[in-house]
């Protein structure tokens, strides 16, 4: 025990810092292992979170087979989350047979359409509150997008896409957005920042 006379576990610490352990090391890779020995497949290996003593989240092997899925799961048996070694991944199930399998509803926003743009423009805020992209048919050439107004949440890393499907080019910050491409930006807590390597327009 270190900070307490009642250890409960082989190793029980107690104290009021807010970090607990650190582990250093100077190899090519750090790393701390957690070994279980037992080779049951519904045993798990992994780190428990709890608070007042009860178990919040588990992170770690899913104990749902032997081929070492990664789970990330409340107190319930159904994992909230899981990677298998194939690379399929589940919300919501042990056993996913897809990419992405949600066991569930889910919602998704969908891409807001603006008309063409007969003048040069902006991206209100009211836009950009309720659409991560939006998609211009753009039939009228030279026509500028002159400025995005910003997010009203300004946490860094909002995401934007400007997309224009139509027969004309239009431009903002010198980058033209052709027909079929894209602009990717995302807010960085002052202004959108162009997202280069994201970004089919250039």
């Amino acid at each position: 025990g270190i900070g307490t006379a009642t250890p409960t576990t082989k190793l029980h610490i107690v104290s009021t810092a807010t970090s607990l352990i650190t582990a250093e090391g100077n190899n090519t890779n750090a790393i701390i292992e957690i070994n279980n020995t037992n080779a049951s497949a519904t045993n798990y290996t992994g780190v428990r979170m709890n608070k007042n003593g009860v178990e919040q989240w588990l992170i770690g092997t899913s104990g749902v087979n032997a081929n070492g899925d990664f789970a990330i799961r409340r107190p319930a048996l159904v994992p909230f989350t899981i990677l298998q070694s194939n690379g399929n991944v589940g919300i919501n199930t042990t056993a996913p047979t897809a990419k992405l399998h949600v066991n569930g509803t889910f919602t998704t926003q969908a891409p807001t359409a603006a008309a063409n743009q007969v003048a040069n423009f902006t991206i209100s805020t009211a836009q950009v509150d309720v659409a991560s992209v939006i998609v211009f048919n753009q039939t009228t050439a030279g026509i500028l997008l002159t400025a995005i107004g910003s997010p009203t949440s300004t946490t860094t890393g909002r995401f934007l896409r400007i997309h224009n499907i139509g027969t004309a080019s239009f431009s903002y910050l010198g980058d033209a957005i052709n027909p079929g491409t894209f602009l990717d930006l995302q807010w960085n807590g002052g202004t959108w920042a162009k997202e280069t390597s994201n970004s089919s327009s250039l």
